[in-house]
């Protein structure tokens, strides 16, 4: 048996594991631990597990009950930790899960024992307990045959790259993000954040740096999109200095700094000029080569055109990539044209997917982003409309008072950071110069 862990409890994974093991080596095997409801499937299938052990604990944006029945669309048997026995919604779930097919139920609290005894010996209808939901659909059983969910209306539209990013992030074993006096980033840690379309890009470095920054590391926000200079409008930037710190090798000096961020230094250029000042690859890759004296990471916002010089330098440069996608389908289109025009000098292994939920869609799936652009999601953002307009308003990042915005984006650098452990391109540093 192949068994993927995704209780959203690191103890608990650990002591299956542990149990597991003991118990019966030979037979089970732990292939993996899932962090994210959205990648459940995927990453079972990415890991040839035939066996999910699923808690109502595992974060993420799903509803559990599409998520049981995905599973059990995928022929994936489920051994399902619904909650306590004297809870109303963990019965009201556990019947959905049995109607579902999901007769192995394990209540709180969790004995690890039991669960891998579970695993061993699956349950009939009688012994789960519980009695079915009617009003829930049905799928064929683990092993049955039977028709398996077709692909939305955009599958034949988008498809699947043959590289996919690293999915780091849901591995269960990485540590749990707190403020850490020791750096866990490699020397010469770029961030490049990038789309071609209008998903949050800015948004989206604006509050990872900040998020970096109050983790205690010293992180520089580079704007390299000086067409917009919209970095200076998320932080209602009084003062820029872009282009005087290019020129200089005491960079910090001209850098903004927000009152409530003593860490963060902010490069952008006037927003309110006219004048669209260009930055040559030369400049910028002598500045990062500075700024590297001065942080431990660099954040660059990009911008929109992939194929632009000062773009793919920052591209080729950075150790990491995040890419932004949203959920609108005309954005999809272009997202995923613009990708493939320029896919054979794209290294996929330093990407990671964001979908941003706060810019509106056409009732489209994660799962289509993931189809437009090729790669498995990292993170997805959850839709905050408020909190975003109160960022603009203030100039205040909102991953300092938004806890849902600052959970998923500390869920991304957990992937970043366990990604720059074997990606490190310093090479392209010195050959740029």
């Amino acid at each position: 048996m192949r068994i993927l862990l995704a209780t959203g409890l690191e103890d608990l994974d650990r002591e299956i594991r542990h149990s597991a093991e003991e118990r019966d080596a030979e037979t089970i095997e732990i292939v993996g631990e899932c962090y994210y409801r959205e990648a459940v499937v995927s990453l079972a299938h990415q890991r040839e597990a035939d066996t999910i052990v699923l808690s109502i604990n595992l974060p993420g944006q799903a509803d559990m009950v599409d998520l049981l029945r995905e599973c059990r669309m995928a022929d994936l048997r489920v051994v399902f930790l619904p909650g306590c026995r004297d809870d109303t919604k963990a019965i009201d779930l556990a019947r959905k899960a049995v109607a579902l097919g999901v007769y192995d139920l394990v209540w709180d609290p969790v004995s690890p024992a039991v669960v891998v005894d579970r695993v061993l010996n699956p349950a009939t209808l009688a012994e789960a307990g519980v009695d079915p939901d009617e009003d829930a659909v049905e799928v064929p059983t683990a092993g049955e045959k039977g028709t398996k969910r077709k692909a939305g209306f955009l599958g034949g539209l988008f498809f699947r790259r043959g590289t996919f990013s690293k999915t780091a992030l849901l591995m269960r074993d990485m540590p749990a993000i707190t403020v850490k006096s020791t750096k866990q980033f490699p020397s010469n840690k770029v961030i490049a954040v990038v789309s071609p379309v209008p998903a949050g890009k800015t948004f989206i470095a604006v509050n990872l740096a900040t998020a970096l920054s109050q983790m205690g590391y010293t992180v520089a926000l580079v704007d390299a999109d000086t067409r917009q200079q919209s970095i200076a409008a998320w932080f209602a930037m009084d003062s820029v200095g872009l282009i005087e710190a290019l020129k200089d090798d005491d960079p910090l000096s001209y850098a903004f700094q927000h009152p409530m961020l003593p860490e963060l230094y902010v490069f952008s250029s006037d927003l309110h000029s006219d004048k669209v000042v260009p930055i040559s690859v030369k400049s910028l890759a002598n500045f990062l080569n500075i700024l590297h004296e001065h942080v431990d990471v660099i954040v660059v916002d990009t911008y929109r055109d992939l194929n632009e010089p000062v773009t793919k330098t920052v591209i080729d440069m950075a150790t990491s990539i995040v890419l932004v996608a949203d959920l609108d389908f005309s954005h999809l289109i272009k997202l995923q044209v613009d990708i493939d025009k320029i896919e054979d000098t794209l290294d996929f292994d330093k990407f990671s997917l964001l979908v941003n939920r706060s810019i509106k869609g056409q009732n489209l799936k994660v799962s289509d982003a993931e189809k437009a652009v090729g790669l498995q999601t990292d993170v997805v953002l959850p839709e905050k409309s408020k909190d975003v307009l109160e960022s603009i308003k203030t100039g205040i990042p909102a991953v300092l008072f938004c806890t849902e915005i600052k959970t998923a984006l500390n869920l991304l650098i957990e992937n970043l950071i366990r990604k720059g452990e074997y990606c490190n391109h310093n090479h392209a540093l010195e050959s740029i110069r």
